[in-house]
């Protein structure tokens, strides 16, 4: 049943996972039987909420969904009990500390802990609001320790883990791509673009209008000259 919904997906792209109910849900990976029953989810410390189902691809990175549903947990905390509202604050922090290229090896022990105290906050809203950190840790466990300790999103949007270069000089919609940017990152001389990394801000613009001439390269395995060698850090 999943891969005749994931037969949905755009061509080329290939079902990493989906998420069922709301922020306060969880992820399953490709591997897990859809359904629009509770009890499965419920043997997976999941929640069906509205019935809404979000099916994503190879492009989506974990750690960056979790960011964004931790975000919106962090955001709606009526903050009235201090385990929810500092307990999301502290998640956010650690996560988008791991996108930059902060990641620590006790981050994931910081987040079972942190899962183990907002399970005392006042409301379900703190007392779910781990629940994606907890499913897809079960689910994409190696993403994170990617993240952390080789300093590499496999989805190429982490922004603390990657440049924006320009792979293609004669692509066509590089004109376009450098009206786009917000920042004025990108310029040309001639025929050749070029982007000011001191400005990028990694918004993605560009690489949506010009797939072909926009290269994402991991900031962490640049290869490197060293005297008649060729390296990768």
């Amino acid at each position: 049943m999943i891969e005749q919904y994931g037969g949905g997906l755009r061509e080329g792209s290939v079902l990493k996972g989906f998420q069922p109910g709301g922020p306060l849900s969880g992820i399953c990976g490709p591997d897990q039987s859809l359904t629009l029953t509770l009890d499965p989810y419920r043997a997976l410390g999941l929640f069906l909420g509205g019935g809404g189902i979000v099916f994503f691809d190879q492009t989506a990175c974990i750690v960056d969904m979790c960011r964004y549903f931790l975000a919106f947990c962090e955001d709606e905390s009526c903050a009235r009990c201090t385990t929810c509202h500092g307990g999301t604050q502290r998640a956010v922090e650690v996560i988008r500390r791991i996108q930059a290229g902060g990641g620590r090896d006790t981050d994931l022990e910081l987040f079972a802990g942190l899962s183990s105290t907002l399970r005392w906050s006042n409301c379900f809203h703190g007392q779910f609001a781990m629940t994606t950190i907890k499913t897809s840790l079960n689910a994409f466990r190696a993403e994170y320790i990617e993240h952390i300790e080789q300093k590499y999103c496999r989805a190429g949007v982490c922004s603390g883990l990657i440049d924006y270069e320009i792979g293609n000089q004669s692509d066509a919609n590089l004109p376009e791509a450098e009206e786009i940017c917000p920042t004025r990152a990108i310029s040309h001389e001639g025929s050749q673009y070029a982007i000011d990394d001191t400005l990028c801000i990694r918004c993605g613009a560009c690489k949506e209008v010009s797939p072909g001439g926009i290269a994402v390269r991991d900031r962490f395995r640049k290869p490197v000259e060293t005297g008649i060698f060729r390296v990768t850090v």
